[in-house]
């Protein structure tokens, strides 16, 4: 298995969206983890994307069936991160988008965390790959278990767990990552 550097994210929704920068690997502790890597195409609304929507409902939808699975969205907005301009030089994510994200976990009651990417992204030691829309991490005690690229699911409700085969695959994941106590 591979071992997980620390992974630095500004969070956009819980108690920690004020602490600024907080590491993944260290939120999760011992405990097993998901975490989503998404890239909104040029122009795309998180809130109103059906392809991010559906991811969103998948990995809350692992994290209901796995638990104590946690799970985190972390959304490569980097146009949406800037520095505080009061001195401290600490990184924030400008307002409309942090509402916009915040508007939708509560509309459909999302327990999983929400972030975003730092400035500058993530050093080349973390396992996300930059060409792609999207990747998946599973992984306990900064160990990775499984990785995803590109995995989108067209239409998702919790039913469609058991049938697709990229969902299945997913599941399989948690279970096993559930599974490394």
């Amino acid at each position: 298995m591979v071992t997980l550097p620390m992974i630095y994210v500004l969070p956009l929704t819980g108690p920690d969206q004020k602490l600024g920068r907080i590491c993944l690997i260290c939120r999760a502790q011992s405990a097993p983890a998901v975490a989503a890597f998404v890239k909104p195409a040029v122009g795309e609304k998180v809130r109103t994307s059906i392809r991010i929507l559906n991811l969103i409902g998948a990995i809350q939808a692992l994290c209901d069936r796995h638990a104590p699975l946690q799970g985190t969205v972390v959304i490569n907005a980097q146009d949406q991160v800037v520095m505080e301009s009061n001195g401290d030089r600490r990184e924030t994510v400008r307002q409309p988008f942090r509402d916009e994200v915040n508007a939708l976990a509560k509309e459909a009651s999302r327990s999983i965390l929400f972030a975003n990417v730092p400035l500058g992204g993530f050093p080349d030691s973390v396992p996300v790959d930059p060409a792609a829309d999207n990747t998946i991490l599973f992984f306990r005690n900064r160990q990775l278990s499984d990785t995803f690229k590109n995995t989108w699911f067209p239409e998702f409700n919790k039913a469609s767990l058991a049938q697709s085969p990229s969902l299945q695959e997913l599941d399989r994941a948690a279970s096993r990552v559930v599974g490394l106590g």
